[in-house]
């Protein structure tokens, strides 16, 4: 399939961008991001590429979630329900993310559970 290119997103294939469509958007979100969680104790999670450009893998404490990166300051997290692996504890979650202009991501997540839920925001610095 032929996609045309030019100076933005809107005329390159999905998750790619740049004038020639030679940039993945997953790549901006790849790496170790830290923070705090809500509760005020120090926070980390992976983001590795998935499947096409645009496809994000959110590694969060044994919880593989799934994301897509949708232009170049944001990504969204579908609804989605994982196992947790320690407690073998069904959750939902749903969320987004925004690269800021400083670089940070405001990553915000609300996760479900038989045992209840909740949403948090966290601001986290790519390591």
């Amino acid at each position: 399939m032929f996609a045309s290119c030019g100076d933005d997103t809107e005329d390159c294939s999905a998750g790619l961008y740049g004038d020639d469509c030679e940039n993945r958007l997953q790549d901006l979100y790849i790496g170790t991001w830290s923070g705090d969680d809500c509760d005020g104790d120090p926070y980390s999670i992976v983001i590795s590429g998935g499947d096409t450009a645009e496809d994000i893998v959110i590694l969060n404490g044994g919880l593989e979630i799934q994301g897509k990166a949708t232009s170049q300051t944001m990504f969204d997290i579908p609804t989605q329900t994982l196992t947790e692996p320690v407690f073998q504890l069904e959750v939902t979650i749903v969320g987004d993310g925004t690269l800021l202009e400083d670089g940070t991501i405001s990553f915000t997540a609300t996760v479900t559970s038989a045992f209840g839920g909740g949403t948090c925001t966290n601001i986290m610095t790519k390591q």
